[in-house]
């Protein structure tokens, strides 16, 4: 949770639209119209699944692959 809570804070902090999680590739933020990467490496499949289950609602986690 601390690694979205960090991308959030700038997300937030730069007033940037949406954040784009893809396996295999850095996380980015949509900043003015631009996307920018906010991650210094590429994020895994699990890594991308963690960060989904801190997104997801108590009631969907289970769902979403650990």
């Amino acid at each position: 949770m601390a690694q979205l809570d960090r991308i959030i804070k700038i997300l937030h902090q730069r007033r940037g639209e949406s954040m784009t999680l893809v396996s295999g590739k850095q996380i980015c933020l949509a900043i003015g119209g631009a996307t920018r990467a906010v991650s210094g490496e590429a994020q895994s499949d699990s890594q991308v699944l963690g960060l989904m289950r801190d997104l997801a609602p108590a009631d969907v986690r289970d769902r979403v692959a650990p």
